[in-house]
């Protein structure tokens, strides 16, 4: 399976069932049964659908939310739809809201320390 340089396993991640019939996340495109977990399992157990759809979204949503913190970051308010002192007052105000519990979910997701 190839790997992402996060490190875990490249999308696409879709909701499914397991061989058992279990609800499951298929893992980098795969739909073939197979046993076992760690590294070389092509799929999650997840016990529900909505657990499996939170979980297949993982990588998408860990790529835009560091698309999203970097944006927030990069102080670029050029192509904001009103006067540039009213974007930094609003960049200003999604930072305090955003910025640290970005960076805190993006770190957990990768395995690190924020």
């Amino acid at each position: 399976m190839e790997q992402t340089r996060q490190g875990h396993t490249a999308g696409p991640w879709t909701v499914g069932n397991s061989d058992n019939g279990r609800c499951c996340v298929w893992l980098a495109g795969n739909t073939e049964p197979h046993f076992g977990m760690g590294p070389d399992a092509l799929w999650i157990d997840c016990n529900t659908e909505e657990n499996a759809n939170l979980v297949a979204a993982a990588p998408e949503l860990l790529e835009a939310l560091e698309i999203a913190l970097k944006s927030v970051r990069s102080d670029d308010v050029s192509n904001a739809p009103m006067p540039e002192a009213y974007a930094r007052l609003a960049l200003g105000w999604i930072r305090a809201k955003f910025e640290d519990k970005a960076a805190a979910a993006i770190a957990k997701a990768k395995g690190e320390s924020a």
